[in-house]
């Protein structure tokens, strides 16, 4: 059963009231995603279920949009439809891998989809986006990947693109960009270094034109390429700089100088064309004089 709680919220976690949510049979949820998906000014909620298992050919994993409205009570009525994810009936698990924004500019947020934890294309990944309109269901679906004209790069397996997802207006345009994380990517002979790529929104949505990756060999980016460092495992953009264009916060998982204390936190900053290592930092717990043992894993919104 899933039950929204509606405020004012106390400090003592008391809440206004409660509705649940229904009509969809067994579902088990992996993630809730919001944002304005008929552009109608409200929030609208995904329902992100997880993989199911199902033995069967055409395997799907279902998402239910809630869409705001008028009262409580229609917010959480039977959810208006449900989407289909084409699915390999195993892997997709956990935040962070779904993330709704303008990549159009329609005034229509749009669901992007993960995919980079597949089985079917031997961890390759890619990244899923059905477009929203006005009364919530999706106007078309697009799949991104690696082999995606413009995107740099190229598909190789276990590299897990779109392990990690999240949109931002990286260089101020107005159309929202997302930030994908292949943890698994190579960097050469190096095993599992991985890699973050920023894909541009624009009048048709995402597009491989003018997209940019980045790595621990790129100039100005922390430290140099080791194994399983996973750069890109978890991101997170956001206008840290309040210049009006969203930097990229990035998750290193890394042993910093041979001492039992791991994790990076490297800083890409926004602007007018785009993510760049231009003015880049990075942080670690001995830098910040932390006294515990590890930095980064999950970034708050």
């Amino acid at each position: 059963m899933r039950v929204p709680l509606k405020g004012p919220f106390s400090r003592a976690g008391k809440y206004g009231s409660r509705q649940p949510l229904g009509g969809y049979g067994y579902l088990d949820v992996a993630e809730l995603v919001a944002g304005n998906v008929d552009g109608k000014g409200g929030t609208d909620v995904y329902i992100v279920g997880r993989d199911l298992y199902q033995n069967t050919p055409a395997r799907q994993q279902p998402v239910f949009l809630h869409r705001s409205g008028t009262s409580w009570t229609s917010f959480a009525d039977r959810p208006v439809h449900p989407l289909r994810v084409p699915d390999d009936g195993g892997g997709q698990t956990g935040p962070g891998l779904s993330v709704v924004g303008d990549f159009g500019k329609d005034g229509f947020g749009d669901l992007a989809v993960g995919r980079g934890l597949e089985n079917t294309d031997r961890g390759r990944g890619s990244v899923i986006v059905h477009y929203g309109s006005a009364d919530g269901r999706p106007k078309r679906m697009q799949t991104l990947s690696q082999d995606t004209a413009g995107v740099p790069g190229a598909s190789e397996n276990d590299g897990h693109f779109g392990s990690a997802l999240d949109a931002g207006d990286v260089d101020g345009d107005g159309y929202a960009d997302l930030a994908a994380g292949a943890y698994g990517e190579d960097a050469g002979r190096v095993r599992n270094t991985g890699m973050v790529t920023v894909l541009r929104g624009g009048p048709g949505g995402l597009t491989g034109k003018g997209a940019t990756a980045f790595d621990q060999s790129t100039a100005n980016v922390a430290d140099t390429p080791e194994q399983d460092g996973a750069f890109g495992r978890t991101l997170k953009p956001a206008d840290y700089t309040r210049d009006g264009r969203a930097d990229l916060l990035v998750d290193v998982n890394e042993e910093l100088d041979g001492k039992d204390r791991w994790g990076l936190v490297q800083i890409l900053k926004g602007s007018p064309s785009g993510t760049t290592t231009s003015g880049a930092k990075h942080f670690t717990t001995d830098s910040l004089k932390l006294k515990y043992r590890t930095l980064g894993t999950y970034f708050a919104g």
